[in-house]
């Protein structure tokens, strides 16, 4: 896509779909590519920003996150971790082994599973977490181009990616809550 001119970009991927493709309606491709084209560079800013300022990579940095996000105690169980990121349990502990080297996360009793144990972050971690939440919230290109946008256009695009993400059925992978309870 054309980064100086995207709406001219996306309009010629459609033609082109519409072109190769009469039969088909090309919204769906454009909407597709689009949210691809979309995701792949917020991957590479939020790439760059965890490598260069903490010398991390996303999923090292998603965990951290996870955790600030899940509740009072900033803790989790490893289950309820790759259940709620989406990965394995084997990327699970690689990540915790190097974020507890740091110093980030550290492994404590589950009070509710006798012999089971939580992650939580340590003060070193918030911190990490909060400066990164603060820097995607105020520096990155996703957060300051969405709160250029007017209200009703903030939640037209926010309930459109939600029954898209609700076409694919199953739990809510952003629901801590709910990772927890399975």
């Amino acid at each position: 896509m054309n980064d100086n001119h995207p709406e001219e970009s996306i309009k010629n991927f459609a033609e082109q779909w519409q072109r190769a493709r009469p039969d088909l309606t090309a919204g769906s491709f454009v909407t597709i590519g689009s949210l691809l084209a979309l995701a792949q560079r917020v991957d590479q800013e939020f790439r760059a920003y965890t490598q260069s300022h903490f010398q991390m990579g996303t999923g090292d940095m998603r965990i951290l996150l996870a955790l600030r996000r899940a509740n009072d105690s900033l803790a989790l169980r490893p289950a309820d971790l790759f259940r709620a990121l989406l990965i394995t349990s084997g990327a699970v502990a690689k990540q915790l082994e190097r974020l507890t080297q740091r110093g980030f996360v550290e492994r404590i009793p589950d009070p509710q599973r006798k012999g089971g144990w939580q992650i939580r972050l340590t003060p070193a971690g918030k911190q990490v977490a909060d400066s990164t939440l603060t820097a995607i919230h105020n520096n990155f290109k996703i957060s300051t181009g969405f709160e250029k946008l007017n209200p009703q256009e903030r939640e037209a695009g926010i309930l459109f990616l939600q029954k898209l993400i609700a076409e694919y059925g199953g739990s809510d992978p952003f629901d801590l809550a709910a990772a927890a309870k399975s």
